[in-house]
C-alpha cells in the first residue's frame, strides 16, 4: 500500500477515535465470544465486553521500559491488529462480508471477527489471529492453530512464513517442521498483510507521536518517536489525558477505511472465495462444522499435549506421564477439553520440562527478528519492536501476591524464597492480570491465563 502523508492523518484520525458494535449485531458478536473463547465468562462480563467502546489507547498500557530501551514490542501487536482489521474492511471484504471488528475479548486466539449477512440474520466467524515476530515464536502459534485451533486463520505480519526472504531465515529444523505442518494441513495456510515493516513504523510513530505531543503526521517538527517517554504517556492515559476524539460505531471504521484506501487495488477475489477460504471458515459451511471442528479438538486435546511434550524432549516423557496420572483434574475428560492448562499444570510440577516449554515458546536472535527498517529518524537501538521479545528482565512487583503452584494449591508463602524466572502467580481475591500481563503470558505460551493468576518474569 502506498501511505501517503494525507493517508497517514486520515487513519491516525480513526486510530485516535473508539467504535462500538451496532446493536443490531451486538448477539451475534457476544454468541461468538462466547464460541471462540478461551477462558470461562459470565454473562455479564461478556455483556460488558460487546457494550463498551473500543479503543487503541487501551493499548498503550502496554508500553515498556526495559534495561534503559523503550519497548514498544506489546503495543506494537495490538496496533497490528488494528491495521490488519482496517485492511479487511479496506481490500478485502465483499458481497456478504458486511464488516470486521476487533474481538471485544482481549484472550481469543481470534484478534477479529468477521461479521457476515445470511439469509437468517447477522453470523459471526472468526478472523484472524494476527502474528508479528521472529520465526520460532511465529512458528510455534501457527503450530498452535493448525493442531488445536484450526478453524481461526492466522495473519503473519512480518512475513517470516508468508514471503522468500522470511523462509531464507528458518533453521534447517525450523524448515522441516514447517514442510511437516503444510503436508498434515495441506489446505490451511499463514496469511500475508498488504502492510510494510516501513509503513507500520510510520503508523506506529504517528499514533505514539500524538500521544505524547499532539504532534500531526504533516506537523514539521524534529521530534522522533525516540524522544517518546513511556511514563510520560502511561501517566496521560492513567490521568486521562488521553482521550478518544469521537465514538462511532464499526460501521464507521469500515466505510472510512474504504475512502482512505479507495485507490489501492483491491484483492480480485471476493472474500468469500479468496479470505474466508484460505482462512478455512466457509460462511455456507460455518454453522454446520463448528460443532464438529470444536468436538474434534477436545477429542485429540490429550493427544496434542502428549504429541507437543514429545516433540520438546524425549528424556521428559516419563515425568509428563507420571505428572497427567497424578494431576487431581477429574480425569482425562478435563485435559482433553483444557490442554492448554494441561500442559501448565505439568510444567508447575516438573521444572525441568517448564523450562523446556518456555524455551520452546520464547523469542530467539534469528536473523528475521533481529530489527525492523527504521524509517522514522531516531528508531534505532533505544527501541524495542520485536513482539515475542520477552526474555529481559523486570521488577515485578509481589506486594499483595501469592506465589502459588496451580497444580498442587500449595501456597508458597512459607517456602524457602527461591529465584523463579518466568511463572504464573496467584493474584489475591478480587484482582485481576493486567492487560500487559495477560499479552506478555500470551507471548509465553499461556494463551487461556486463568482469572485470578497473573504472569511474572522474575520474583
Amino acid at each position: 500500500m502506498e501511505l501517503t502523508i494525507d493517508k497517514r492523518t486520515a487513519l491516525l484520525d480513526l486510530l485516535l477515535s473508539e467504535y462500538t458494535i451496532p446493536e443490531e449485531m451486538v448477539d451475534c458478536v457476544a454468541e461468538a465470544i462466547k464460541l471462540y473463547k478461551t477462558q470461562n465468562y459470565s454473562d455479564e462480563a461478556i455483556n460488558n465486553m460487546v457494550k463498551n467502546p473500543q479503543s487503541l489507547s487501551k493499548g498503550l498500557s502496554l508500553l515498556r521500559e526495559r534495561n534503559g530501551k523503550t519497548d514498544l514490542s506489546l503495543f506494537r501487536g495490538i496496533m497490528m491488529e488494528w491495521l490488519v482489521c482496517a485492511e479487511y474492511n479496506a481490500l478485502k471484504n465483499k458481497g456478504d462480508v458486511v464488516m470486521t471488528i476487533i474481538n471485544p475479548d482481549p484472550t481469543s486466539k481470534a484478534d477479529l471477527l468477521h461479521i457476515i449477512n445470511t439469509e437468517h440474520g447477522y453470523k459471526v466467524v472468526p478472523g484472524p489471529d494476527v502474528k508479528s515476530g521472529g520465526s520460532t515464536y511465529v512458528l510455534n502459534q501457527w503450530e498452535k492453530i493448525v493442531r488445536k485451533r484450526y478453524e481461526i486463520p492466522m495473519v503473519d505480519v512480518d512475513g517470516v512464513l508468508t514471503s522468500d526472504e522470511g523462509l531464507k531465515q528458518l533453521t534447517s529444523n525450523q524448515m522441516a517442521k514447517f514442510k511437516q505442518l503444510c503436508k498434515d494441513y495441506p489446505n490451511k495456510k499463514p496469511l500475508p498483510t498488504e502492510w510494510n515493516k516501513e509503513d507500520i513504523s510510520r503508523v506506529l510513530a504517528d499514533y505514539l507521536k500524538y500521544a505524547e505531543f499532539a504532534v500531526q503526521p504533516d506537523t514539521d517538527t524534529e521530534l522522533s518517536i525516540a524522544d517518546i517517554n513511556v511514563r510520560n504517556v502511561k501517566e496521560k492515559l492513567y490521568n486521562n489525558e488521553i482521550t478518544n476524539q469521537q465514538t462511532y460505531d464499526w460501521s464507521v471504521f469500515s466505510s472510512e477505511t474504504r475512502n482512505i484506501f479507495r485507490d489501492e487495488v483491491e484483492s480480485d477475489v471476493d472474500i468469500i472465495d479468496k479470505v474466508i477460504v484460505e482462512e478455512d471458515v466457509d460462511v455456507t459451511n460455518q454453522v454446520q462444522n463448528e460443532k464438529t471442528d470444536s468436538e474434534a479438538v477436545k477429542q485429540s486435546g490429550i493427544k496434542e499435549v502428549l504429541s507437543e511434550t514429545l516433540d520438546m524432549t524425549k528424556s521428559g516423557v516419563q515425568k509428563v506421564t507420571a505428572g497427567l496420572k497424578n494431576v487431581a483434574l477429574g480425569g482425562l475428560n478435563w485435559a482433553s477439553e483444557n490442554p492448554v492448562k494441561a500442559m501448565m499444570i505439568i510444567g508447575s510440577i516438573t521444572a525441568g520440562v517448564g523450562a523446556l516449554i518456555h524455551e520452546g515458546t520464547k523469542g530467539t536472535s534469528d536473523a528475521s527478528s533481529k530489527s525492523h527498517p527504521h524509517v522514522e529518524e531516531g528508531m534505532g537501538t533505544n527501541l524495542n519492536m520485536e513482539s515475542e521479545d520477552v526474555n529481559d528482565e523486570e521488577n515485578v512487583d509481589d506486594e499483595n501476591e501469592t506465589s502459588i503452584s496451580p497444580a498442587s494449591g500449595v501456597e508458597e508463602d512459607d517456602v524457602k524464597p527461591h529465584h523463579a524466572k518466568k511463572h504464573l502467580r496467584k493474584l489475591p481475591e478480587g484482582q485481576k492480570a493486567s492487560l500487559e500481563k495477560i499479552a506478555t503470558a500470551k507471548e509465553n505460551g499461556f494463551d487461556d491465563l486463568e482469572d485470578g493468576f497473573t504472569w511474572v518474569d522474575e520474583c
